[in-house]
């Protein structure tokens, strides 16, 4: 089934893989240069310079700044369910019945807080968190559309999805046009699951929704976690007064230029230290 907003996924998954595999073959170039280097009188004309010099650091900061990030955002997620888990109440009977109907059963809970909100979170197995002060302010259709939105996001495991893309943007800091295609990526899963919900529920209960629903407190705002209220009002206001998801803008410029500059250094850096091994091999 195809899922809207994939695309832009896979697209940061492929570049991040190709710049890995890029550099992976410049550094086993700058180390085959440095063995034979190593192995000679007077190294000093097979030692690596700048592109190589380039390579290494750009490989060593990206890998450190990917690593940091992955672990900042993996405490906070471990944080976020913490503070759910503490706040989880019993569960009401109309939350349960919708849950089973809608095949959530499982994986609904009910949260103690004053306003209104609904997230999806976790990595391996995505949980819906409901807060009580959404349950006061819903009716049952308009909570119907809340839990509809939230299934897509829980079978799409956009979570997860969401984390892989901030590390690995974090870590290919040398392209930003990849920030580009992540809000790419959260718009349109954002649009895909208030259409879901205006296919199962109607227009009515989902705008009803939107207009009562917040993203939540500031403790329950984790980075890899998809609400009903994570942005995008305008857009999704848009799409259901016009039946249709509206068009996204591109990316810019300045955005595109400065790819265009990081990408090329990186290559640079890599062609640099194949040379380095065409050299080696020419003088044997």
């Amino acid at each position: 089934m195809r899922t809207p907003g994939n695309r832009a996924f896979w697209g940061v998954l492929a570049a991040s893989l190709a710049g890995t595999a890029l550099t992976l073959v410049g550094l086993c170039c700058i180390l085959v240069v440095a063995k034979a280097a190593a192995r000679v009188e007077e190294p000093s004309h097979l030692v690596p310079f700048a592109p190589a010099a380039a390579l290494v650091v750009f490989a060593a900061l990206g890998m450190a700044i990917g690593v940091l990030y992955g672990v900042r955002e993996t405490w906070r997620l471990r944080r976020l369910g913490g503070e759910l888990r503490a706040r989880r109440v019993a569960t009401p009977p109309r939350l349960e019945t919708l849950a089973g109907e809608l095949g959530l059963a499982g994986r609904i809970e009910s949260v103690r807080a004053h306003e209104p909100f609904a997230l999806t979170y976790g990595l391996r197995r995505p949980r819906v968190a409901v807060s009580t002060g959404l349950l006061e302010a819903m009716s049952r259709d308009e909570l119907r559309a809340v839990l509809v939105h939230e299934r897509s996001h829980v079978l799409s495991r956009d979570p997860l999805k969401i984390l892989l893309m901030r590390v690995l943007l974090a870590r290919e800091f040398h392209l930003p046009v990849l920030a580009y295609l992540r809000t790419r990526f959260t718009a349109a899963r954002e649009l895909a699951a208030d259409e879901a919900a205006t296919a199962a529920c109607g227009r009515k209960p989902l705008a009803g929704a939107l207009l009562k629903t917040l993203s939540g407190p500031r403790w329950a705002q984790a980075p890899a976690a998809a609400s009903l209220g994570g942005g995008m009002i305008d857009a999704r206001i848009r799409q259901l007064e016009d039946g249709q998801a509206p068009k996204l803008a591109g990316p810019s410029p300045v955005l595109l230029m400065l790819t265009l500059l990081g990408g090329s250094l990186v290559t640079w850096s890599v062609v640099g230290s194949a040379h380095l091994v065409i050299q080696h091999c020419a003088m044997m």
